[in-house]
Parts: C-alpha cells; sequence; structure tokens
C-alpha cells in the first residue's frame, strides 16, 4: 500500500510545503509484520514493532499508517503486515536506508 512518491509528487508536495510554511522530510515505504493470537493482537503487535523499529511513539505510528500506510490482513489468522512511509533519517539511524534506497531506486 505505501510506495514511493513520484517526482510529480513530491514536487507538488513541495510547493504545498513553501505555500503552508511548513517542512516536508523525505520518506520511504517500509513493512513490518505482526503476529499474535488473534487479528487485534496482531495489528498491536505489528504497530509496536513499528514504534519499537522507527524510535516512534505508537500514536504516531498510529497516525502515519492511517494516513500514507495501510494495515495488510495476511493468509493465515493472527497475522498482518504494517506499511508505512517512514523518515528516511530514522531508517538511516537504524542502518538500513540503503536497503530502502536499493529496492526502489
Amino acid at each position: 500500500m505505501a510506495k514511493p512518491l513520484t517526482k510529480d509528487e513530491i514536487e507538488n508536495g513541495r510547493q504545498m510545503a513553501v505555500q503552508y510554511g511548513v517542512e516536508l522530510e523525505d520518506v520511504a515505504p517500509i513493512q513490518v509484520v505482526g503476529t499474535g493470537a488473534d487479528l487485534s493482537a496482531a495489528v498491536d503487535n505489528g504497530l509496536a514493532r513499528t514504534a519499537k523499529l522507527l524510535d516512534m511513539s505508537d500514536g504516531e505510528v498510529r497516525n502515519r499508517v492511517t494516513i500514507t500506510g495501510a494495515v495488510e490482513i495476511g493468509r493465515a489468522p493472527g497475522v498482518v503486515t504494517i506499511s508505512i512511509m517512514a523518515p528516511i533519517r530514522r531508517l538511516q539511524t537504524i542502518g538500513i536506508a540503503h536497503l530502502v534506497r536499493e529496492q526502489y531506486a
């Protein structure tokens, strides 16, 4: 669900950022698997794993997933995939930015 932004989307975003006086951050898509005894537990686990990985609050992860990502239900019971547009600076901190760049060159 989360996918790299196109050049046009980035340019439109930059224009809007200037218009509204906000700063944009570079982001890239990642996915985190969540598991649990049931769907609810799997979602909670996936969101918690994402928050821990990216050093974000649960609320920030939930907000980002709602706006630019998705919670996808897996084929096996109690498995979900959390898709999120993660800040590149956070991916650099945890040492996986180069993998994301390589994947989405």
